[in-house]
């Protein structure tokens, strides 16, 4: 379960808000995060100042956390990359991770 704060409405205030994002899917990452910051896109978000929003609205693309669960390297068949892995600080791994899928093919 997610925790989290969320706006159910256009220019509405952040509340408390729970949801459920099921399994995660192929090459998708699970963060713990622990800080969080709003930026200006947010407040256009919240707003909905560009008719893209949906609600409820989770805002906060700007985080620091750890990288809790990457289900792609979980998968990897590649052990050149998983010894890699080992002994990396989370951030340096969630890097790698969206910087170096992009050219493996991971089963």
């Amino acid at each position: 379960m997610i925790k989290a704060y969320a706006a159910h409405e256009a220019g509405g205030k952040f509340s408390p808000f729970e949801f459920d994002p099921g399994s995660l899917g192929y090459q998708e990452v699970e963060i713990d995060v622990e800080h969080c910051g709003i930026c200006h896109s947010d407040l256009s978000m919240l707003d909905n100042e560009w008719g893209l929003s949906q609600y409820p609205l989770v805002a906060g693309h700007e985080i620091v956390g750890s990288l809790y669960l990457a289900t792609s390297m979980l998968n990897c068949n590649c052990q050149w990359f998983k010894s890699l892995l080992k002994g990396m600080p989370p951030a340096m791994i969630l890097w790698l991770i969206v910087k170096v899928s992009r050219f493996l093919l991971i089963p």
